[in-house]
């Protein structure tokens, strides 16, 4: 009888367990969180501690040549490339790679920050290598850094 109630109990668990990873991979139990943007001023502190924006387009520049303008590399591909990663460590994001050139917008790094709900990406160009002005409504941070905010707009 007690290992009939324990195999009972066992499998509610089981049921219950998954119910909830269900729910909440369709988002059903999540609410997106609002994520703080950060201001232009606070991306150029960040560009100026990871060694200024000159550092920071020569290291992407060098990446760039390295893997071809035309074809991408993801982040495990991008190890040597120590004012970059400062600057995603300075934001609290993550170097996702680099991504060839397309749309408008030459080749560059990308590094991301945020939760799936409100994504915000800094692109670093190689240096002399600008996009459009209007391209993927980036902000022009410094030198060959820009900033792209994909989170939901607050009222």
């Amino acid at each position: 009888m007690i290992r009939i109630c324990f195999m009972v109990v066992f499998i509610f668990a089981i049921i219950v367990s998954a119910s909830m990873l269900i729910l909440i991979r369709r988002g059903v139990l999540s609410t997106p969180k609002s994520g703080v943007t950060f201001s232009t001023e606070q991306l150029k502190e960040a560009m100026q501690k990871a060694g200024g924006e000159e550092t920071l387009g020569k290291e992407a520049a060098e990446i760039i040549l390295r893997f071809g303008s035309n074809n991408g590399a993801n982040s495990h591909d991008l190890t040597n490339c120590p004012a970059i990663g400062r600057m995603a460590s300075l934001i609290g994001g993550d170097i996702v790679g680099m991504w060839p050139s397309g749309g408008g917008v030459s080749a560059h790094i990308k590094i991301r920050r945020g939760s799936h709900f409100d994504y915000q990406f800094v692109y670093i160009f190689g240096t002399g290598s600008m996009p459009q002005s209007s391209s993927e409504g980036l902000i022009h941070i410094g030198g060959s850094v820009f900033f792209r905010n994909t989170a939901p707009k607050t009222q």
